[in-house]
């Protein structure tokens, strides 16, 4: 098979303030486009036999926001927010495999087969086997968002340091 297509663009933003001297906030922007068009198949396909041509978009974003506080030369506490997600898109770049006008036959699942034309996998091997109906993976759509957010105070006494907060991922 030939080469797909690929081409990527970042963006990169950072800011760094002093807001005094013992208070210091940051803020860091990434964003990510790639971009692949598959010229024969999915890389996702369940065979090695040429299937749709695909187009994959995967643009992410990550988002933090850091302050740091130093009260004294024992005494600090660092906050963090940040988000981060992916985009994950797959189309058609054709419209190989789609449903033939007037096709009336009806799928084991209410899906429309996915607007393509229906296959149908019975698996074995397994202890537990399976049947499902295969509409493919395109189109496909996938959004993973995650909110971070972190405080962590540190004491130092003498020989020891302390150190106590949360962490909190959704």
């Amino acid at each position: 098979a030939a080469g797909a297509p690929y081409t990527s663009r970042e963006e990169l933003f950072r800011l760094d303030h002093n807001i005094t001297s013992k208070l210091h906030a940051s803020f860091r922007f990434i964003h990510d486009s790639p971009v692949v068009t598959y010229l024969t198949s999915t890389p996702w396909a369940q065979n090695s036999l040429p299937g749709i041509p695909g187009h994959e978009l995967a643009p992410g974003v990550s988002i933090v926001f850091n302050l740091n506080w130093t009260a004294s030369n024992s005494l600090t506490n660092e906050f963090m927010m940040g988000y981060g997600a992916n985009h994950l898109s797959i189309t058609n770049t054709t419209n190989a495999g789609a449903l033939p006008a007037g096709l009336t036959m009806t799928g084991l699942f209410n899906n429309n087969f996915g607007g393509k034309i229906p296959s149908f996998n019975i698996q074995g091997g397994n202890s537990y086997g399976g049947l499902n109906q295969d509409a493919g993976p395109v189109p496909f759509y996938n959004s993973n968002p995650t909110y971070t957010y972190r405080d962590t105070l540190t004491k130092l006494m003498r020989n020891h340091n302390f150190k106590t907060g949360f962490f909190i991922m959704t």
